[in-house]
């Protein structure tokens, strides 16, 4: 087994912060193979691109059951047709694996991908995008479990594309990227998550929601990096996250990141980090409701509210049943 650095920062800060990325130990099995798609097109790093060989091109809507034993990986090059929309779903359960997803979203073009995902002892989860003039991709993540999760998502408003003859060039000139994210850790669980949203084109727009319960020792870091680059004129980005903590013992690390090398771009970030409302709680213990499942109410219901928006009944019924099991206390 060895090791290797994940989710590295684009704009590395002060190093006794501990969040410029994450060393993780890879489980037996794991080892280099071919890569595919482009390796720039990645959050957890170009070392990890090197473990997903297998490849399963999808270009049409699909609802798919990713599991995966120890050391096992699976990689996804989703190919939107050019002026076309399609809906990506993906269920995925694992004991220690990696995923990898490439999509290419082509000019006029919308890709809607959802990830519902259970880990189990660690999983890799990367997911790049490449996104031209008028295009859109809508991301909801949603992580129910997982001793060790690592994931994110890198999406590039502008670049090449092979639609094109002569591989022409596209500026991403009105691109957008949408991203919705919701976790509940408990226990000694782990997330480390590094969104990098690049804005190379024009009046390009991005926007990140992240949403998440810690309880016991859970611990969870969150990168959110919105690079506006040269050429991005007029372009907005923004993210907020919202994060309820249950415990006295949990581990909560935000780190939002604006870069800028355009003058005419707005870009914001905001966090909400606290307990449980007072009044709230009172409300429902009031009203003979324990304190421990008034708590648990409050937490799930987070969750579901995004579970909702998944526009599959398939994906709803699955991610509340999970989450049931999870918290015993979901209403279904």
């Amino acid at each position: 087994m060895g090791t290797l650095r994940l989710n590295t920062l684009p704009s590395p800060t002060w190093n006794r912060l501990d969040i410029n990325d994450i060393t993780v130990t890879l489980p037996e099995g794991m080892t280099e193979k071919q890569p595919f798609g482009k390796p720039e097109l990645t959050a957890l790093g170009g070392g990890f691109c090197g473990l997903v060989g297998q490849t399963d091109m999808i270009s049409q809507s699909a609802e798919l059951d990713i599991e995966l034993g120890r050391g096992e990986t699976r990689g996804f090059y989703i190919k939107v047709p050019e002026n076309g929309s399609i809906s990506v779903i993906m269920y995925i359960s694992c004991e220690s694996g990696a995923v990898r997803t490439v999509a290419e979203i082509p000019e006029g073009s919308q890709l809607r991908l959802v990830q519902i995902i259970e880990g189990g002892s660690q999983l890799l989860n990367d997911m790049g995008a490449d996104i031209s003039d008028g295009g859109r991709l809508d991301v909801t993540q949603i992580f129910l479990s997982g001793e060790q999760s690592v994931s994110g998502v890198y999406a590039c408003l502008s670049g090449w594309t092979s639609m094109k003859p002569c591989a022409t060039f596209i500026a991403g000139f009105r691109s957008e990227l949408s991203y919705k994210g919701a976790y509940i850790l408990r226990g000694k669980e782990k997330l480390d998550i590094n969104n990098i949203t690049v804005h190379k084109g024009k009046k390009t727009r991005s926007q990140t929601e992240l949403k998440g319960v810690l309880s016991d020792s859970a611990e969870k870091t969150f990168r959110g990096t919105i690079d506006f680059k040269n050429g991005a004129s007029g372009s907005v980005g923004a993210e907020t996250e919202d994060v309820l903590l249950l415990s006295e013992n949990t581990v909560n690390k935000t780190l939002p990141v604006i870069l800028c090398s355009e003058e005419d771009v707005e870009g914001s970030h905001g966090a909400s980090i606290g307990r449980l409302d007072e009044n709230a709680l009172y409300y429902m213990t009031s009203r003979g409701i324990p304190e421990k499942t008034a708590m648990e109410l409050a937490a799930t219901a987070r969750i579901e509210r995004l579970i909702a928006l998944t526009g599959s009944e398939r994906a709803e019924e699955r991610a509340l049943k999970a989450l049931s099991e999870r918290s015993g206390n979901a209403i279904l």
